[in-house]
Parts: C-alpha cells; structure tokens; sequence
C-alpha cells in the first residue's frame, strides 16, 4: 500500500499503523512540506490529522523521508519537519483557543 507520505511495504510496523490513520492526501501535503517542496505549512485538516497521528509518527516519517533522501539534505529535511509540527501543533491550539472564545 502506497500512503502520500511513504510506501508502507516498505515500512517498519509503527510507520504502517501512522500511514493507515493519515489520508493519502493529507500524506502528499506532509511529505511535500517536510521536503521543502511545498513553501508552506499543511492545511488545517492535515495539520488536524496530523497532530492526532502524534509526534511519534511525525517523526518517524521525517526519518523515513531522511533515509530516502541525499545525506545533503538530511539537515533541511529535519529542520523541516521540526517546523511543519510546531507550527501544525500552534494552529491547532489556536483554532481550539478561538473556538472555546467563541462559544
């Protein structure tokens, strides 16, 4: 099975169970942001999908992508992905702020 982020057959067991819970577009988002493709942070439905995966996933599909990247990019990639989750978990926080305000 082949999930936007990663090619799960291909996987380890934690990184099949992360994919089966992300849909395959919110994956394409994820990968093309933490590969530097994407100039910008995953939308809030993805951002939403991926806060609920968690950061054990968010992490390992970062080191998943590094291992299938140049060493070259590894730093980027890291740095990437750091971002994408800061700022998925902060959207996410604030959206949750701005609804219990708007109650």
């Amino acid at each position: 099975m082949i999930t936007g982020c990663v090619d799960v057959e291909e996987s380890s067991p934690i990184i099949s169970s992360c994919a089966a819970k992300l849909s395959k577009n919110c994956g394409d988002e994820v990968k093309q942001s933490v590969l530097g493709l994407q100039g910008s942070v995953p939308t809030d439905k993805c951002c939403r999908q991926l806060v609920r995966l968690g950061k054990t996933c968010h992490d390992a599909f970062a080191q998943l992508l590094v291992s299938r990247e140049p060493a070259s990019k590894k730093s980027s990639i890291l740095e990437n992905s750091k971002t994408i989750w800061g700022e998925c978990v902060e959207k996410m926080a604030s959206n949750h702020r701005t609804m219990k305000i708007g109650e």
